[in-house]
């Protein structure tokens, strides 16, 4: 599985599945050390057919040390999201 990623978009960073399920298109983010605790966020959201599946909003376990890092680390868990969802979906086409 591949996926395409279009980075600083100002919606967060887009995420299209090729080579695999068609339709499957994913969402990230992040809040590099938001005012609240200090610590980064990452989020993302991914749809099926323009329909929300699956999304995640959780704090970062390691501190980054800049919003780049931060966003990487947040594509990171999104591209993590979007495999399992690719073997889930898979599972459940029928052949």
């Amino acid at each position: 599985m591949h996926f395409g990623a279009t980075l600083n978009n100002p919606k967060g960073n887009r995420l299209n599945s090729h080579g695999g399920l068609d339709g499957l298109v994913g969402f990230s983010d992040s809040d590099w050390a938001g005012e609240d605790y200090r610590v980064s966020v990452s989020g993302y959201s991914w749809f099926y057919g323009g329909c929300l599946i699956d999304w995640v909003s959780k704090k970062q376990r390691t501190t980054a040390l800049s919003s780049t890092e931060a966003e990487y680390m947040a594509l990171s868990l999104s591209i993590q999201g979007g495999l399992w969802l690719c073997a889930s979906l898979d599972q459940a086409r029928p052949h």
